[in-house]
C-alpha cells in the first residue's frame, strides 16, 4: 500500500502546484477487493441493466461495438465469475448470455 501511495505522490504534488491544496484526489475503492466491489454492486440492481464491462462493447469502430455482454471475452468471464456468488440465477442472466 505504501508503494501505491508513493507512486501517486508526483500527481498530488503537480495538482497542488496548479490547483491548490484544497483538491484531494483519493480512491474509495483502493483498499477494497474486487470481490467486495462485486458484492456491493450485486445489491445495486437498478444499475445492472446499464452496466457493461464487455471488451466488445468498447471497440474502436462504433459499428463493431457490442450492445450486450458477449459472454466470451476475458472481462465477461471475469464479471460472470466474480458476480456469481452474489446473484440469483435470474439476476445472473443479465450478465451472462448463456444463462438467459
Amino acid at each position: 500500500m505504501e508503494q501505491v501511495l508513493e507512486r501517486g505522490e508526483p500527481h498530488r504534488a503537480a495538482l497542488a502546484e496548479r490547483v491548490g491544496d484544497e483538491l484531494v484526489v483519493a480512491s474509495y475503492l483502493r483498499d477494497r477487493s474486487e470481490l467486495w466491489v462485486a458484492q456491493v454492486f450485486s445489491e445495486l440492481e437498478q444499475y445492472h441493466h446499464v452496466f457493461r464491462s464487455c471488451n466488445r462493447a468498447f471497440a474502436q469502430a462504433p459499428g463493431e461495438r457490442a450492445t450486450q455482454w458477449c459472454g466470451e471475452c476475458d472481462k465477461c468471464l471475469f464479471v460472470n465469475l466474480v458476480l456469481a456468488p452474489f446473484l440469483s440465477r435470474r439476476r445472473y442472466g443479465t450478465f451472462s448470455p448463456a444463462n438467459r
